[in-house]
């Protein structure tokens, strides 16, 4: 499901797996679609931190993907770890047809007439969130945390895309699941997991495309008579 997002605005702090592209680099060299989404996800749990008290100051909770130039020696904690799980096709969202799309994906400008394309095919995004920290507090602490409806609720899960303004479905369907282990030192680690799956649609035949407007129509009657021109 995609609704209309009535405010705009860009998303502080996003990159896109690490690697920062201007809006005329993304149109030049890779696809905006499941990036917008990546970065966008990655937007939306940034800026959480732990352990705030009247004597303590609180610790930011660093957020990243997992790719494999990443190295857990290299990264922070706590850490909220990111992991695209699966792309696959909704069918139980599709239709077809030539309809008029105000949804516009990034890049295409309105132009001032109606766009037109083959309605978008509907996708699911998997998402692994891993919670990683060196206390059973700072896990606690999130896990309440990312329960609120901003960050991961049971229902009415949101996720803005600033790109093309809009705002999509992001459903909760695993977890949190505890876990504890070591890291490689030997210390230890609390994690929790959870599964997210967020919904997103892909022009498969172009993007939308402006028709000329109907300017007159001619309402005459023409009687058609055989072996005589129309």
């Amino acid at each position: 499901m995609t609704i209309r997002n009535r405010s705009s605005g860009e998303a502080d702090g996003t990159n896109w797996h690490h690697h920062e592209l201007s809006a005329e680099g993304r149109g030049e060299f890779c696809m905006p679609w499941l990036l917008n989404e990546d970065g966008a996800l990655k937007a939306k749990l940034t800026g959480l931190t732990v352990g705030a008290s009247a004597v303590a100051r609180p610790i930011p909770v660093d957020v990243r993907f997992r790719v494999p130039e990443d190295e857990f020696e290299d990264v922070t904690y706590p850490l909220i770890m990111l992991t695209q799980i699966s792309v696959e096709r909704a069918p139980e969202r599709e239709h077809r047809g030539f309809v008029h799309i105000e949804t516009l994906p990034e890049g295409v400008a309105a132009q001032g007439v109606p766009l037109f394309a083959e309605m978008p095919v509907p996708y699911e995004i998997d998402y692994q969130v891993q919670l990683f920290c060196r206390t059973v507090q700072h896990r606690t602490e999130l896990v309440a945390r990312l329960a609120r409806f901003e960050f991961l609720p049971e229902r009415f899960g949101f996720l803005t895309i600033p790109q093309d303004d809009t705002v999509r479905r992001l459903d909760l369907i695993g977890g949190p699941e505890m876990s504890a282990g070591r890291d490689s030192d030997g210390k230890r680690l609390f994690t929790a997991t959870y599964r997210v799956r967020v919904s997103t649609e892909l022009f498969l035949l172009g993007d939308p495309a402006p028709l000329p407007m109907v300017e007159t129509v001619d309402l005459e009657v023409h009687p058609y008579i055989p072996g005589q021109p129309g």
